[in-house]
């Protein structure tokens, strides 16, 4: 019976809530124990989702990108100052 698995520890490594799921697999190979290829690959990609997620918003283009910067305002509008340009538009 050495090889049963204890399943109050299997499912004290279990664990998951509603918005969002990290549960670690477990499958058992004898008496060798590992995580499932499939979350190990889900948990590389929702890491490599956030990181290019960070990557996006430093070239995303909007009015607070320009609006500390008189040279982008005039490159963009011809006008001399983004508080010209608000007083402009409103």
């Amino acid at each position: 019976m050495a090889n049963l698995i204890d399943m109050t520890t299997l499912l004290g490594k279990l664990c998951c809530s509603m918005t969002d799921c990290h549960t670690k697999l477990i499958y058992s190979t004898g008496s060798q124990y590992g995580t499932d290829p499939l979350v190990e690959e889900n948990q590389q990609l929702r890491e490599e989702n956030e990181k290019l997620r960070k990557e996006l918003q430093m070239f995303e283009f909007g009015v607070n990108n320009s609006k500390d910067d008189d040279k982008d305002t005039i490159f963009y509008t011809g006008l001399p100052t983004f508080a010209f340009f608000m007083w402009y538009v409103s």
